[in-house]
């Protein structure tokens, strides 16, 4: 037993003589043993409140020793943001922050002072135009770059199917096969008709309550006000997309009132 606890202490020990932030996993990695004993537990216990203290002091100490990427000095919040790097990490910013210098700041870092490969690492982003963006101003070699939408396309494309060949569908497609479906479960199932008719009807309403107004009249003309196209595409809509609203048939009336006697 005592050989064990000795073990298990040198091994937390190694852990923490690394000049660097250390995350859950590696905690738990860095036990060699199955034994699940109350010793075992207490001394675990202590090294995981103790991780949290450590890695307080090292962003601490990062901070006041100062660090910048390209020329640019990084601040306290972005420090923080590079050097933590637990399993799983969220960082909220607004924009104008400095996110793309933090990200780009650890992508560095984690592969020159973790010795993460660059093909291990993978960045997304939400439109090309950031994608480009960072893959000219990363200065690691080889680290992949790319859109949740295109990242979704690859990994589509590369999985193993029965089918054979895979082809992706396309928005026209797609609006198709809903609207297909939405017309027959709409022919089928006349609580789900109720539901969508509802949802034409009173999606686009103005959000507010009606106790609000001093009489009827003035709700409605509220309404008609803030009147939304629902059914017909742009082509189809009146010039102006105030003065009517469409019904079921795509017939168009005066008000939401007409519009729900007539639905």
């Amino acid at each position: 037993m005592l050989k064990h606890v000795r073990q298990l202490i040198s091994s937390f020990r190694h852990l923490f003589s690394e000049s660097k932030y250390i995350a859950s996993s590696e905690l738990l990695n860095s036990i060699n043993t199955n034994d699940s004993g109350i010793i075992n537990r207490l001394i675990i216990q202590y090294f995981a409140h103790y991780r949290q203290k450590y890695n307080k002091k090292y962003i601490k100490k990062t901070q006041q020793k100062g660090l910048s990427w390209s020329g640019c000095a990084l601040d306290k919040q972005q420090i923080e943001a590079v050097v933590a790097c637990e399993d799983a990490q969220l960082v909220l910013a607004s924009a104008g922050s400095g996110k793309t210098l933090s990200l780009l700041a650890k992508i560095d870092y984690i592969h020159s002072q973790l010795h993460v490969s660059s093909e291990q690492i993978l960045a997304i982003s939400f439109t090309k135009k950031t994608v480009s963006e960072l893959t000219q101003r990363c200065s690691v070699k080889g680290v992949e770059f790319r859109t949740f939408h295109s990242l979704g396309n690859n990994i589509l494309r590369n999985i193993p199917s029965e089918l054979g060949a895979k082809t992706l569908i396309s928005e026209q497609d797609i609006a198709k096969y809903f609207s297909s479906i939405i017309h027959q479960l709409c022919s089928d199932n006349r609580t789900f008709a109720r539901a969508v008719n509802n949802y034409i009807l009173f999606y686009f309403s103005a959000p507010q309550n009606p106790g609000v107004f001093k009489n009827d009249m003035k709700r409605i003309s509220f309404n008609r006000q803030y009147l939304r196209r629902a059914l017909k595409d742009e082509n189809n809509i009146p010039k102006n997309p105030h003065s009517k609203s469409p019904i079921l048939n795509g017939d168009f009336i005066r008000s939401k009132e007409d519009q729900l006697v007539a639905n």
